[in-house]
């Protein structure tokens, strides 16, 4: 059964815009798998620095960093708040979309791992942390 989890942590989640770049810093309470790399909760930035379809998602101090290949990624309602999007299986996160102020984003393909995952069970809880 595919089940949608929308969570809101704007109060608690100190995230701003970056100024340079297109891209978001956030506070993650919980540890999130980006392609092969799992990175603990922290505060990161997620940008498109690097090119503009590879997601570079690195820690505040630069101890963790995990670059993926994505796509775009357009959300319907143009709001004016970012949003980082993870799909949920168990205890497990998995970044899913990175969608900017504005509505335009880049999506995150789905692992082997995250595949493997859904196959057992029905379906992620989706996950979404809005930021200013």
């Amino acid at each position: 059964m595919f089940t949608k989890l929308l969570l809101t942590l704007a109060a608690g989640l100190a995230a701003s815009t970056l100024a340079h770049a297109e891209g978001v810093q956030a506070n993650i309470p919980f540890a999130f798998s980006v392609g092969k790399s799992v990175m603990p909760a922290g505060t990161y930035c997620f940008d498109t620095e690097v090119a503009p379809t590879v997601l570079r998602v690195r820690s505040q101090n630069w101890e963790k960093a995990a670059m993926v290949i994505t796509t775009t990624a357009q959300q319907r309602n143009k709001d004016e708040i970012a949003k980082i999007v993870f799909h949920k299986y168990g205890e497990v996160y998995f970044l899913s979309q990175v969608i900017y102020a504005g509505g335009a984003g880049r999506a995150l393909p789905a692992t082997a791992r995250e595949k493997e995952m859904l196959a057992r069970i029905a379906g992620p809880e989706l996950k979404v942390l809005a930021v200013k």
